[in-house]
């Protein structure tokens, strides 16, 4: 009562003083104290990497004569959707992506720091609540198109068939109830897996472990009034709908592949003419400047030839910063290959005091439009031997490729890289499903081989079972062969067309946007859980739906074959599974992550390996879909466009890279003020992070008490 009785007499001041005062915000009249201090002391914040990674999916800039670096881009923000499957007995939720380069998106590692300056630079500009925007008015309660804040969330990875991840969700909504909180969005994947733990028909829900880990979490909610708004995987991270068929990834084309029959096999036969002109080094034309290698960083200074450090032969090339102001030490080559072809890039690294632990990375890019065609996620130990790193890739229109290797954002160390290779390969990951047909054909006389009849049936047995469960890829295996049923001499040579699944940084595997089979079964999976949660006496009032950060599709046959643009595929795919969650639950509110629906985020062209533009992916959104918008670094932009065409909105807030957050949190709040419709904030964090929850929550309470706040059910 006296803090309020304080604010509304420094309201009734500022209405009086008028246009006396300039650039008065929330956080000046509420200056007159500390905020509470948090629980626990902030953990020290993960190392951040250069830039900010906005939109930098599309090309990345090539390195330039002088020596200078391209932009370098930052871990994801918002849509790490990648928690592992798992089975039914470990312990984890798998690892997020967080700190991937080449992100599409913007991180919040300088969050701090702009954010003092974006808090108080357009206070001109605010729309709402007087003439300031964020004055209080003068009866002491807020301008409620703009405060009116219902939904205070909380964001959770668990895996609740483990009891450790129970006892640890459970303690995070008591604690969420404590400081005020009214929500948690859960995110479990196996929540989409429950045929797989035999939850096929009610009758046996009973009794079994995850049935009553489930249970125990939602009447811990009930017991504290928090509502559990599930989130459901869609297309992207989408290991619980490819758990259930490995097939159903985003394809994508091989044109024309040689094998080779010998001894009732037929085998893959690289191009010979493709490959890396000196990838050991071993050439020089002038002293540290390597033949066949048409650019270096600063050679004999950021790129040396080194004879005494070397993998094989006499010499390898060390990439060293000392003496030098680069921000990167790399060398690059400009390498014909044949379009629609699959590739891998290799080379050998050792390192010494190297640091951060993703400064070495594997480029390539299509020579012409100098689109990305590879996005990896190496981590380095700062010291190591010689390891071998490899990256896939497919040409597509490419007929010829830029090579870069090296050291992007190293402040320290350095390192060596020898043995450097590039090599077609085979059907590693090939998929078999409609919309990806393989076809088999003799290169002499264009003769179309039959499968069953002439060869046996294809398929690569360690497609989608890296982990050892269903829906998790790798490309660190055998090439499935072909074996041949007709009378086919040795020595016949083949040509394989077929489509493959990429891998995206470290394991991330999205599915098709158009394949009939995607749908039917995210249908069963929501009539499953639609079921499952029933016989617990639960109704979500309201799903997240996972669509951040689509990074592939689009290529295969079906999705060529509907004419629609990557932006039309993806507004048609939230149509179908938004309907298929209000089939089974009508009443159900719909929310979706903004950034594959916002054209200043991911909806434009030459985003990652999308085939096409995602421009107008927008327009699949109805009105009352509600946006959870996540994105820090363009929240000027993306909190008014969606405003703008109607959506009610809550902001996805993340923490974990964050050194100041009573900086970072005015910062959103000052873009919210003068937002309509945003009616909710959530504590995000994919590091399990939650040391700042409790500042969170109190600098929320400083600028919307308890009695301003909406109920869960507006």
């Amino acid at each position: 009562m006296q803090r309020a009785a304080t604010i509304l007499i420094l309201s009734l001041v500022l209405v009086l003083l008028g246009g006396c005062l300039e650039e008065i915000t929330v956080s000046d009249v509420l200056s007159d104290g500390p905020w509470p201090e948090s629980d626990t002391q902030p953990s020290e914040p993960p190392a951040a990497a250069e830039g900010d990674g906005d939109n930098a999916g599309g090309t990345a800039d090539a390195p330039k004569a002088d020596g200078s670096a391209p932009a370098a881009s930052s871990g994801d923000e918002g849509g790490g959707n990648d928690d592992s499957a798992g089975d039914d007995t470990t312990g984890t939720t798998g690892e997020d992506s967080g700190g991937d380069s080449g992100s599409d998106s913007d991180s919040d590692s300088d969050s701090d720091s702009d954010s003092d300056s974006d808090s108080d630079s357009d206070s001109d500009d605010n729309t709402g609540g007087g003439e300031d925007g964020n004055d209080l008015t003068p009866d002491g309660a807020p301008p409620p198109e703009y405060y009116d804040i219902a939904h205070r969330w909380v964001f959770l990875r668990a895996n609740l068939a483990d009891d450790n991840d129970l006892a640890r969700a459970q303690g995070l909504v008591e604690q969420a109830a404590a400081l005020g909180l009214n929500g948690v969005v859960l995110s479990d994947p196996k929540l989409q897996l429950l045929e797989v733990f035999g939850f096929g028909d009610l009758s046996r829900y009973a009794g079994r472990k995850y049935h009553e880990n489930v249970g125990a979490l939602l009447d811990t909610c009930r017991a504290h009034d928090i509502e559990l708004i599930p989130q459901l995987f869609t297309l992207a991270f989408a290991e619980p709908i490819l758990a259930h068929d490995v097939n159903l990834a985003a394809g994508y084309e091989v044109r024309d592949a040689q094998f080779e029959v010998q001894d009732g096999v037929a085998r893959h036969v690289p191009d010979p003419d493709v490959d890396i002109v000196n990838g050991g080094f071993e050439e020089e034309s002038v002293e540290d400047t390597f033949t066949g290698w048409d650019f270096q960083d600063y050679p004999g200074q950021a790129t040396v030839a080194d004879q005494t450090v070397k993998h094989s032969g006499k010499q390898s090339v060390r990439m060293d910063r000392t003496g030098t102001d680069t921000p990167a030490c790399r060398v690059r080559q400009t390498v014909p290959v044949k379009p629609h072809r699959y590739y891998r890039l290799s080379a050998w690294l050792k390192t010494e005091e190297l640091g951060p632990s993703n400064s070495f990375d594997l480029i390539v890019q299509d020579a012409n439009s100098r689109h990305e065609l590879t996005y990896n996620a190496f981590q380095v130990e700062p010291t190591t031997e010689w390891t071998q790193y490899e990256t896939l890739f497919n040409s597509g229109d490419a007929e010829a490729v830029v090579v870069l290797l090296g050291i992007w954002r190293s402040p320290a160390g350095r390192a060596w890289i020898d043995d450097a290779e590039l090599t077609e390969i085979g059907m590693i990951n090939v998929l078999r499903r409609p919309g990806c047909p393989l076809s088999v054909r003799s290169a002499a006389d264009d003769t179309a081989y039959v499968e069953g009849v002439d060869f046996m049936p294809i398929q690569d047995r360690y497609l989608g079972v890296s982990k050892g469960y269903p829906g998790t890829y790798d490309h660190h295996h055998a090439e499935p062969n072909i074996m041949m049923l007709n009378d086919a001499p040795d020595g016949t040579r083949l040509l394989v067309s077929y489509y493959h699944a990429r891998i995206i940084h470290e394991d991330q595997v999205d599915c098709c946007m158009s394949e009939q089979k995607v749908y039917d079964v995210f249908q069963s999976q929501v009539q499953n859980l639609t079921d499952f949660f029933g016989s617990l006496g639960f109704v979500p009032q309201r799903y997240l739906l996972a669509y951040s950060e689509l990074r592939t599709g689009g290529s295969c046959a079906t999705c060529k074959a509907t004419g629609k643009t990557a932006g039309e595929m993806v507004a048609d795919s939230f149509r179908r599974l938004g309907g298929t969650v209000h089939a089974s639950n009508p009443e159900a509110e719909l929310i979706v992550w903004h950034d594959m629906f916002a054209p200043e985020s991911n909806a434009h062209d030459d985003y990652y390996l999308i085939d096409g533009s995602l421009e107008g992916s927008w327009e699949g959104l109805d009105q009352d879909v509600v946006i959870c918008n996540w994105s820090h670094k363009q929240r000027q932009d993306t909190l008014p466009f969606f405003a703008d065409r109607g959506h009610r909105q809550i902001v996805s807030a993340n923490f974990d890279p964050v050194t100041d957050a009573p900086a970072f949190f005015e910062s959103w709040w000052d873009e919210i003020t003068r937002t309509p419709d945003v009616r909710g904030i959530m504590f995000t964090t994919w590091d399990d992070r939650y040391d700042e929850l409790a500042t969170f929550a109190t600098l929320l309470q400083e600028v919307a008490p308890p009695d301003w706040m909406g109920t869960p059910g507006e």
